[in-house]
């Protein structure tokens, strides 16, 4: 007999450069849409890499 581990879920929650919340990142996902965009929050002209995934709405 194979012994079963119980797990209790208590909520969702993500904070990404696709959304801020469960059903916002998943419409990104859904649609295809990409969270890749140029680095604007700030100066990334030193850095190799100017691209991101910025996350807003957030204070």
């Amino acid at each position: 007999m194979t012994k079963r581990t119980r797990v209790v879920i208590t909520g969702m929650g993500a904070v990404c450069g696709a959304g801020i919340t469960v059903a916002g990142i998943w419409d990104s996902i859904r649609q295809g849409r990409s969270a890749i965009a140029p680095t604007r929050q700030w100066d990334a002209e030193r850095w190799p890499v100017r691209v991101s995934a910025e996350v807003s709405g957030v204070d």
